[in-house]
């Protein structure tokens, strides 16, 4: 089961974050405090892995504490939570404290990804930025691309009987990968916004079907070969199009030589996906920057396998659910992508 930290929210006014946190499908243990000072000593037996906090009004003051919770706490990861119109504002005081900020947390896996940034150590954009961005490239692309798939094709068209036409169809072959890209950054904006549509999905049964389909089966786990379903609710064409990245990127560490293994996760209130992999070179793996588009493209040269983990971390936020990317023992990554349980009750 993946590994679900200790979170410390200090505050008067964070209820409606604490109840967020607990309902998150994998659990993690959450203990709300009122004070920073009042109440040092249980904040430091609980032993947080993240420190949630309000916005301070006495900075230098909150930064001393925090400074010696560090201390007593090494690896201690700070996150000021904030409204948008705050946003400025806070950041000076998250300078201050050497904290990060977790801005409008409510809008879809904003949550979640700032905590998981914040759990690695990472100092890299948020995921906005980068949804923004495939966004923007998807967008510069798309006109030309059209432009130059339309004159190809008059082109092939135009050639006479006998003439060969091979070098217009590999042009073509090649627009269409090139499309294909760009089909899968639009899936990545889109899903970050959330289901178009809501409905009960079996993620065990899909997992099963799109390694059928890639011919991947064996590399199932074996947990996967257990009888019963693992439902969500969620947006069916989403979750197949996750689905079918996660194991487009199986496929392509399995080709290039590294032990894998694809696996549903095990947890009371969570259904979901686990990728371990085993191989030269992940003890370099620098896993902050695991979900970023095209960071795996490390390992595996010449195809899109990053936008790939990409795309199957958007729909996973998108879906109030959590991608994680650890390291259990030596020389593995394990990811981890799990959403909500459906209950017996739901449509």
């Amino acid at each position: 089961m993946p590994a679900a930290p200790r979170i410390a929210v200090v505050g008067a006014g964070t209820d409606r974050l604490v109840s967020a946190l607990r309902a998150l499908p994998l659990a993690p243990d959450v203990a709300p405090f009122r004070s920073l000072f009042a109440d040092s000593e249980p904040l430091t037996r609980f032993h947080p892995e993240l420190l949630l906090l309000e916005p301070p009004e006495d900075v230098p003051a909150v930064a001393g504490a925090v400074r010696l919770l560090r201390h007593l706490l090494p690896g201690l990861a700070v996150l000021l939570v904030c409204e948008r119109s705050e946003e400025m504002a806070v950041a000076v005081a998250a300078r201050q404290l050497g904290a990060a900020t977790l801005v409008d947390w409510e809008r879809p896996g904003r949550l979640v990804a700032g905590l998981e940034q914040a759990r690695s150590g990472g100092r890299r954009p948020g995921l906005a930025t980068f949804v923004d961005l495939a966004h923007g490239i998807a967008d510069a692309i798309n006109n030309p691309l059209q432009l130059v798939a339309g004159h190809l094709q008059l082109l092939r068209a135009t050639l006479a009987d006998g003439q060969d036409s091979g070098p217009a169809a590999a042009a073509l072959a090649g627009v269409q990968r090139i499309q294909d890209t760009v089909d899968s950054l639009r899936s990545v904006a889109e899903a970050a916004d959330g289901p178009g549509e809501r409905s009960r999905v079996d993620l065990r049964g899909l997992l099963r079907e799109q390694l059928a389909a890639a011919h991947c089966e064996p590399l199932a786990g074996p947990a996967l070969q257990s009888a019963g379903q693992d439902p969500t609710l969620g947006d069916p064409h989403q979750l197949r199009a996750a689905t079918a990245a996660l194991v487009r990127f199986a496929k392509g560490l399995a080709d290039a030589g590294y032990a894998v293994t694809v696996d549903r996760v095990e947890a009371p209130r969570a259904v979901g996906y686990e990728l371990s992999v085993t191989g030269e070179g992940l003890d370099g793996w620098l896993l902050p920057r695991a979900f970023e588009p095209y960071y795996p493209n490390r390992l595996l040269r010449g195809g899109n396998h990053g936008l790939d983990l990409f795309l199957l971390q958007a729909v996973t936020l998108g879906h109030g659910g959590q991608a994680q990317a650890q390291r259990r023992d030596h020389g593995t990554v394990h990811f981890s992508f799990a959403l909500p349980r459906a209950g017996d009750d739901s449509v």
